[in-house]
């Protein structure tokens, strides 16, 4: 198989997975009754902590109460939630979100850590701290070493 017919079906597997989490998410995204005022409160919050782990900030509000959360949504938080775990800060459960005061919960520890330093500062320093293939511990191939291997 040639490099361009590697890159192709890469893009394929790639595009693949994408779309099956996108759909497990969708499917698994908590169900209850959110109101517009709290879905957009989480949704500031949400971006503020965005914006502090150097991210664009713009997911987009809410126009109207809803029974179910959009599953781009649940995806962008569970993500928030797992860096946030990375750095050692436990953010409530996505899935246990289930009303207005799940969400505000949600919303007050996102806003809360989106202002602490101490977290701006980890995230801000954390991609300096990953070793480059240069810097990869002896007898540890790089990614691209392990394809070059495989072709």
């Amino acid at each position: 198989m040639d490099p361009m017919q590697m890159t192709e079906e890469a893009r394929a597997v790639g595009a693949q997975k994408e779309q099956v989490m996108s759909d497990a998410f969708e499917k698994g995204a908590p169900t209850g009754k959110f109101s517009v005022s709290a879905l957009n409160a989480t949704v500031g919050a949400f971006n503020r902590l965005l914006m502090a782990m150097g991210q664009p900030g713009d997911y987009p509000e809410f126009s109207g109460d809803t029974t179910k959360l959009p599953g781009d949504f649940v995806r962008g938080l569970a993500m928030a939630t797992d860096a946030a775990a990375e750095m050692g800060v436990e953010l409530p459960p996505v899935g246990e979100v289930k009303n207005d005061a799940g969400l505000a919960r949600l919303a007050g520890a996102m806003d809360a850590l989106s202002k602490d330093e101490q977290f701006k500062a980890m995230m801000a320093s954390s991609p300096d701290d990953l070793p480059t293939d240069e810097e990869a511990p002896e007898g540890e191939d790089d990614t691209d070493s392990l394809m070059m291997e495989r072709a």
